[in-house]
């Protein structure tokens, strides 16, 4: 897999800021893409806090590394139903953002966007 340049994510962040606004907080590993002066100069000019976890560390960053084996064990078990790849992950995506968290009680869609979502994706 090819490495994602710092001006490449960059841009990429820009886009996601346009859209949805300037975020807070940006979680990430210590990969060389995020811990380059230009990146850092890029959270500091927006004012966006940094945390970073360790990559060989997964337990640093456990809630990720849950949703990693959510993700997995769906995928695998979508398999065994008809349709393409990109379908039935949309599928677990919009589940995904739908239910609400044990913690917050809110779902992910409501704590982005303030409202819920339409679940039905056909």
């Amino acid at each position: 897999m090819n490495a994602i340049t710092t001006g490449k994510m960059i841009e990429i962040l820009k886009s996601l800021f346009c859209t949805y606004g300037l975020g807070k907080t940006l979680f990430s590993d210590i990969e060389r893409t995020f811990a380059s002066t230009e990146f850092h100069t890029f959270l500091k000019n927006n004012v966006i806090y940094h945390i970073k976890t360790s990559p060989y560390f997964p337990s640093s960053n456990g809630q990720a590394e849950r949703y990693v084996q959510t993700f997995k064990d769906a995928m695998r078990q979508a398999k065994v139903y008809f349709g393409s790849r990109d379908y039935k992950l949309q599928k677990l995506l919009m589940q995904f953002i739908k239910t609400p968290h044990s913690t917050t009680l809110l779902s992910p869609a409501m704590m982005f966007s303030g409202r819920d979502i339409h679940p039905r994706l056909d």
